[in-house]
C-alpha cells in the first residue's frame, strides 16, 4: 500500500518529551493533523483520546476530547488506533476504533464533535471486524474497488481463528451515515509544508463529492482519450438530502438542465420503507416540465423513511440517468415504545407529534422491539438540568448520550448507530442519572 511520509511542522527546535507523570500514561495510537497543527494521542483504559498543539512553542499539556463510556463519553474502552481522513477546506474526521465494543467512531476534525459509530459486519463470504489493534484511512482513489479511497483495520481474528486485514470502501461508510459523509478523493492534504516543485502553479483540485454507491470488484477500465459527452440531460436533487426530520412535512428539490437541447420533463421516483419492514417498489411521485428548479412539498406519515430520485428527459427524447437516491426518515413517536417502571407520557406542545415520555427516575428503561434498521437516533429534548441515559441495540450498549445544553432544545435529534446491513433488536433507552429530568420524544429506525 506504500508509506507515507512524515514532514516537520512549524520550525525550531523539538519540544521537550511529555511528563510521564500526566496522563496519557499508557498509549494505543497516535496520528498528527498536519494542517490543523495537533497531534492526537488514544489512551489505554478508560483514557480516550487526547489533543496535542503540534508548534514548537504549544503547550506539553493536552486536552481530553474523547472520554470513554466508563468516564461519561460515548467510545468503549479501549481506544485502539485513530487516523485522520482529510477533506479540502478543513473538512474531514477523525477516526478511533473501539475494541470494547467492535465499533469505529467519526468525530469532525474542526471541534471533534461525535457523529456517530459503525462496524465491520459480515458479507460477502468475509467475516466481521473483533478486537482491533489498529487502523488507517485513506481519502485518495487508488483504482479497482477503491476508486474513493478506502479504510484499512486489523481483524483479531477470522473464521479461522488467524488475524488478517480488512479494506473497505471508503464510500460504503460514508454512505451508511444517516448524513453521509464528506467523500473527497482528490484532495492531497500530504502537500501541507511540502514547497511547490519547480516552475509549478498550483491547480484548483476538482471540488468534493457526496457518496456514491461502491465500485465492482476488479482492476478499473481505462478512461477514453477523450470522454464523450452525457447521452441525455443531467439532473441534480438538492433536497430533501439523508437525514432524520421531526417535522412529517418536507421539501423535495431539484435541478435539470441539458447541454445543447430543452428539457421536456422531468420525472421524480419515490420508494417507502416502513420502521418493521422493508421498501415497496419505485414508483412515480412527482412530475415537472422544463428546467430549472423545483420543489414539491412530501407530506407523509411517522416512522418511514422516504427515498427519491429523479432523471430528466430532453426534448428529442434522449433520458438521462438517475440520480443517487436521497432519504428522510421520520422517527417511531415515544409512545409506540414500552415504557417501564418511572415513566410518565405527557403532551407537550412543540414536541415531535405533541407527545413525550419523560422520567427522572436512574434505571427507568424504555424498549422498542420490531425495528428493521440500518441507522437508529434518539429523539429527545435537552436542557441544562437534563439528565443522561444509555442506549443498547440487542443486549449490547453502543452508546451513551448526555441529554444536557446549555438551553432548551426540543425535537434534538442524537445519534445512536448505524451499520451496513439491516439489525432488528430491541433498542432499549436505559436511564443513568439520577433526579435528572430525560425527555424522550421519539426513536428513528432508518435504512
Amino acid at each position: 500500500m506504500g508509506a507515507r511520509r512524515l514532514q516537520r511542522v512549524g520550525q525550531g527546535t523539538p519540544r521537550a518529551p511529555l511528563d510521564p507523570e500526566r496522563p496519557p500514561l499508557h498509549s494505543e495510537g497516535l496520528v498528527a493533523d498536519d494542517e490543523m497543527q495537533r497531534i492526537y494521542l488514544a489512551q489505554e483504559d478508560i483514557g480516550g483520546i487526547w489533543r496535542y498543539g503540534a508548534e514548537p512553542g504549544d503547550p506539553v499539556t493536552g486536552t481530553k476530547v474523547v472520554s470513554t463510556t466508563e468516564d461519561n463519553g460515548e467510545i468503549g474502552q479501549d481506544v485502539k488506533g485513530i487516523t485522520i481522513y482529510y477533506g479540502r477546506g478543513g473538512g474531514g474526521y477523525l477516526l478511533a476504533a473501539s475494541q470494547g465494543t467492535n465499533t469505529f467512531h467519526a468525530y469532525t476534525r474542526d471541534d471533534n464533535r461525535p457523529l456517530g459509530a459503525f462496524e465491520i459486519v459480515d458479507g460477502n463470504g468475509v467475516d466481521a471486524v473483533t478486537g482491533m489493534d489498529g487502523i488507517d484511512v485513506t481519502n485518495f482513489g487508488v483504482g479497482g474497488p477503491f476508486p474513493q479511497g478506502f479504510l484499512v483495520t486489523q481483524d483479531t481474528k477470522d473464521d479461522v481463528g488467524n488475524q488478517n486485514f480488512k479494506l473497505v470502501p471508503w464510500q460504503a461508510i460514508a454512505a451508511a451515515y444517516p448524513q453521509p459523509l464528506l467523500v473527497d478523493p482528490t484532495y492531497d492534504a500530504y502537500q501541507t509544508g511540502a514547497p511547490p516543485a519547480p516552475g509549478s502553479a498550483p491547480v484548483p483540485p476538482p471540488p468534493a463529492t457526496t457518496s456514491t454507491p461502491p465500485a465492482p470488484a476488479g482492476p478499473a477500465p481505462s478512461p477514453p482519450p477523450s470522454a464523450p459527452a452525457p447521452a441525455g440531460p443531467v439532473t441534480r436533487l438538492t433536497a430533501p438530502g439523508s437525514t432524520t426530520v421531526t417535522r412529517l412535512r418536507f421539501p423535495v428539490s431539484w435541478t435539470s438542465s441539458g447541454s445543447t437541447l430543452a428539457i421536456a420533463r422531468t420525472e421524480v421516483q419515490r420508494r417507502v420503507a416502513t420502521w418493521r419492514g422493508g421498501f415497496g417498489a419505485w414508483s412515480t411521485w412527482a412530475t415537472s416540465h422544463g428546467g430549472g428548479s423545483t420543489t414539491v412539498t412530501n407530506a407523509g406519515g411517522a416512522a418511514r423513511t422516504y427515498c427519491f430520485r429523479a432523471r430528466s428527459t430532453d426534448a428529442v427524447g434522449g433520458v438521462g440517468a438517475w440520480t443517487a437516491e436521497q432519504c428522510r426518515t421520520t422517527p417511531v413517536d415515544d409512545r409506540t415504545a414500552r415504557a417501564g417502571q418511572g415513566w410518565r407520557r405527557a403532551k407537550v406542545t412543540g414536541t415531535y407529534l405533541g407527545t413525550e415520555t419523560v422520567t427522572a427516575r436512574q434505571g427507568a428503561r424504555l424498549t422498542l422491539t420490531g425495528g428493521h434498521g440500518t441507522a437508529y437516533s434518539l429523539v429527545a429534548t435537552t436542557c441544562r438540568s437534563c439528565g443522561a441515559v444509555t442506549v443498547s441495540l440487542g443486549a449490547r450498549v453502543v452508546r451513551r448520550i448526555s441529554l444536557t445544553s446549555a438551553r432548551t432544545l426540543e425535537r434534538r435529534v442524537l445519534p445512536i448507530a448505524s451499520y451496513g446491513r439491516v439489525h432488528t433488536q430491541a433498542v432499549r433507552v436505559t436511564v443513568v442519572s439520577s433526579g435528572k429530568p430525560v425527555e424522550v420524544d421519539g426513536i428513528a429506525v432508518g435504512r
